[in-house]
C-alpha cells in the first residue's frame, strides 16, 4: 500500500462523516398590519362569544366546586363527631373498668363478711352440741336451744346490718365513676 493511499484510509476512519448542511434561504420578515378599529371590534365580539359560551360550564364547575367544599365541611364535622364519639367511648370504658375494680372489690369483702358468719354460727352450733352434752334436764336443753336461738338472731341481724353497709358502699363506690363519666359528657355536651 502506498503511504498516499494509508493516508487517505487512516483520514476516513479518523473523521466522522457529516451530512450536509441544507442551503439556508434568506425570507424577508413581514411586517403586521396595525389593528384596525374592524379587527378590534371583531377580537372584542371572539371574546364576548367565548365568555358567553364558557358562561355555563364556569357555573357548573363554581356549582360544584361549591358542592365539594360543602362535602368536605361535613365529612371533617363527622370525622369530629367520630372522634368526640372515640373520646366518650374511651371515657365510658374507663369508668367501666374502675366501676368493675371497686365491684370485685365488694364482692370480695361481702365473701369475706359471709364466710366470717358462717364460721360464727358453726361455732355457734358446736358449743350448743357440747353444752347440750352435759345437759341433766330437759328445762336444761330448751335453755341451752333458746340461747342457740337468741345468739343465731343476733349474729343475723348483726351479719345482715355489715352485709347491707358493706352493699351500699360497693353499690356507691362501683357508680361513682360512671355518673363521673356521666356528669362529664353532659356537661361537655
Amino acid at each position: 500500500m502506498s503511504d498516499n493511499k494509508a493516508k487517505r484510509v487512516s483520514r476516513n476512519r479518523s473523521a466522522p462523516s457529516r451530512p450536509a448542511e441544507p442551503a439556508r434561504a434568506s425570507v424577508p420578515l413581514k411586517v403586521a398590519p396595525a389593528p384596525t378599529a374592524e379587527l378590534e371590534a371583531g377580537a372584542a365580539t371572539i371574546a364576548l362569544a367565548t365568555a358567553e359560551a364558557f358562561e355555563p360550564a364556569l357555573a357548573a364547575n363554581a356549582t360544584a366546586a361549591e358542592a365539594e367544599i360543602a362535602s368536605e365541611s361535613e365529612s371533617v364535622a363527622e370525622s369530629e363527631r367520630a372522634e368526640d364519639f372515640s373520646a366518650i367511648g374511651r371515657g365510658a370504658l374507663g369508668a367501666l373498668a374502675e366501676s368493675q375494680t371497686a365491684m370485685a372489690r365488694g364482692l370480695e369483702a361481702i365473701a369475706v363478711e359471709a364466710a366470717a358468719l358462717a364460721r360464727s354460727g358453726l361455732s355457734a352450733v358446736a358449743d350448743a352440741a357440747s353444752a347440750m352434752l352435759g345437759a341433766r334436764t330437759l328445762a336444761d336443753a330448751v335453755e341451752i336451744q333458746a340461747g342457740l336461738t337468741r345468739r343465731s338472731i343476733d349474729a343475723a341481724l348483726d351479719g345482715s346490718t355489715r352485709l347491707s353497709e358493706i352493699a351500699v358502699k360497693t353499690t356507691a363506690e362501683a357508680s361513682r365513676p360512671i355518673l363521673a363519666r356521666i356528669d362529664e359528657v353532659w356537661r361537655a355536651g
